[in-house]
């Protein structure tokens, strides 16, 4: 989707520093509960909208929430709303979640040149700048990502014109690097190589990394190289993502939902089919969200599975979220 970007999720080390406005919940959702009671979820909370975020040592939400629900849960913080608010989701497991297959982290240590590593640095200074600002257009129709932020954008070049000259390094660091950092920042600059079926292979494999934050990249990496259509979209196993949709992590959903955003886009029967048996429950928890940029890429798989033309999915708000889940019975 031009022009969109992805909030990201902040460090909870971040949130223990002194309190400022950005620091206040703006909204709190939940996500893999099923069958539970959400009012119920929302009752067992120590905290609420405009309350300041939860330091990382505070262990009273996750305590009475499995006292609530008996399931293993996960706190996550995601920056921002305009008004400069965090977003809370909280993720209970699955009983009944498909696995996925992590890989097995590496043993090497090749690494980034310093001078990828400055790029990539500033790149998350003025990026995160930009957003605090308000500022998060993004042209991805290239198949890579360039922010409407100059300072951004003219990171996301230099990286570019790195990638293309290393790639061969960043293909060695993305799948030896012991470092999680180090594959991460591989996997954003994997998304700026010349398009080809190595660079693609590469970023479903790391899809699906040990480590969270190379996971987040490497398939928001895929997302935008789908911009470019059917060559992408064709090369990308859309099962594989399929449990990402399960994932008690808040950026495998989130992400897994943008490439599966994409996917769907031909709807091919058998992967709406797909969607439909294994995946409705996390997507109709997930269209419910309170944010409409992070429910976007649920409602229009669901409103695909539900057989919606397109051109007015495309026009549908939050309001229509009800006629959607309403097709889908």
């Amino acid at each position: 989707m031009n022009g969109f970007r992805i909030f990201v999720p902040l460090a909870w080390a971040a949130m223990a520093l002194a309190q400022e406005p950005s620091e206040l919940i703006g909204s709190i959702d939940f996500y893999g509960y099923g069958n539970a009671n959400v009012a119920k979820l929302r009752d067992a909370l120590p905290f609420h909208v405009g309350d300041h975020l939860p330091a990382q040592r505070d262990r009273e939400t996750l305590q009475s929430l499995r006292k609530v629900t008996g399931r293993e849960v996960k706190i996550e913080l995601v920056c921002c709303l305009q008004n400069g608010r965090s977003l809370v989701y909280i993720g209970l497991a699955e009983d009944d979640a498909p696995p996925i297959r992590f890989n097995s982290r590496p043993n090497g240590d090749v690494k980034l040149s310093a001078e990828a590593l400055k790029i990539l640095s500033d790149r998350d200074e003025h990026s995160s700048a930009a957003v605090e600002r308000g500022v998060a257009g993004e042209d991805d129709s290239k198949g890579y990502a360039l922010d409407e932020d100059p300072a951004s954008r003219a990171d996301q070049l230099k990286l570019l014109a790195w990638t293309r000259e290393h790639t061969d390094l960043v293909l060695r660091v993305l799948a030896e690097s012991r470092a999680n950092q180090q594959r991460a920042y591989a996997a954003e600059a994997l998304g700026y190589a010349e398009r080809s079926p190595r660079q693609i292979a590469a970023l479903v494999e790391a899809a699906f990394d040990s480590d969270g934050l190379v996971r987040n990249n490497a398939v928001r990496a895929l997302e935008v190289l789908c911009a470019v259509g059917a060559e992408v979209t064709r090369q990308i196993p859309a099962a594989r993502f399929v449990p990402l949709l399960h994932s008690l992590t808040w950026t495998d959903r989130n992400k897994g939902s943008l490439v599966l955003a994409q996917l769907t886009k031909s709807r091919d029967p058998e992967i709406l089919k797909m969607l439909r048996d294994q995946a409705l429950g996390p997507l109709r928890e997930m269209v419910q969200w309170s944010n409409s940029g992070h429910a976007w890429a649920p409602k229009m798989i669901l409103g695909r599975v539900a057989g919606i033309e397109e051109s007015r999915l495309l026009e549908m708000g939050p309001s229509g979220i009800p006629e959607i889940l309403r097709r889908l019975q």
